[in-house]
């Protein structure tokens, strides 16, 4: 990361299949938007309750991509 900018941004993936999903999408959903991540670090996780039951998996991340 020597002499590098990056742009910071956060970004919440879902999935009714899990939290490591939910971040793959998330991650997906990023690189589609900005381009080629450097890094990204996984903020929260949570899930949404419908009746008693799990409905779908959120996971925020914070990702870095370099500055243009």
């Amino acid at each position: 990361m020597k002499n590098a900018a990056y742009q910071i941004m956060e970004l919440t993936g879902t999935s009714t299949d899990g939290v490591d999903d939910a971040i793959n999408n998330a991650i997906l959903q990023a690189s589609k938007s900005y381009g080629t991540l450097a890094w990204y670090e996984v903020i929260s996780t949570g899930d949404v309750i419908e009746g008693q039951k799990r409905k779908f998996y959120q996971a925020q991340i914070k990702f870095g991509c370099h500055a243009h």
